[in-house]
């Protein structure tokens, strides 16, 4: 009987001891898969302290809250392709994450908003190019993860906002509010 308790204990404690270090080794594990496939910006580079109108002519507030701002054109097949997954992605944590996505070239927007309705993200209009200049826009689409006025990453190129690391990464700056690498 002494012998079972032991054997059950000792496996216990195994199973306790690597529950814990990997528990440990979590958000190690969650940063390194989000840096892997994302570009780093400079850590906590100040978001430009502008004012955003969507297009009810409604002000955008960056204040305390997790922005995904999208730079994309109607015309760009890699934006199109990730736009699906990003407005699941802004319906699903549209309490606590705002997605914004910001565009210049006009032409031709009201026929594609119609036709793929994606009401869960906020449009902004940038027809003078003053952001895509500022945040040097050279092609699309390009991402950003703002959190309390602050840039935390530069994305460049298509994106699955569904995808495992994304999420997970988003998941840990939302709990995590003092980590932000």
């Amino acid at each position: 009987m002494n012998k079972k308790i032991l054997i059950i204990s000792v496996t216990i404690s195994i199973f306790l001891s690597f529950f814990l270090y990997s528990s440990k080794n979590n958000e190690k594990i969650i940063e390194n898969e989000f840096i892997d496939n994302f570009s780093l910006l400079k850590q906590n580079e100040k978001f430009m302290d502008i004012e955003l109108f969507d297009l009810n002519k409604t002000k955008i507030s960056f204040d305390n809250s997790i922005v995904i701002l999208n730079f994309f054109e109607t015309w760009c097949s890699a934006c199109n392709s990730e736009f699906y997954a990003l407005n699941q992605f802004a319906g699903k944590y549209k309490d606590t994450i705002k997605v914004v996505s910001i565009f210049s070239e006009t032409e031709g927007f009201e026929e594609w908003n119609k036709k793929y309705n994606y009401s869960d993200i906020i449009f902004v209009k940038d027809e003078e190019s003053i952001l895509s200049r500022n945040y040097k826009i050279d092609s699309i689409p390009v991402t950003f993860i703002i959190k309390n006025k602050k840039i935390i990453f530069r994305i460049d190129g298509a994106r699955d906002y569904q995808s495992g690391s994304f999420m997970n990464y988003l998941n840990y700056i939302t709990k995590n509010p003092a980590k932000l690498f």
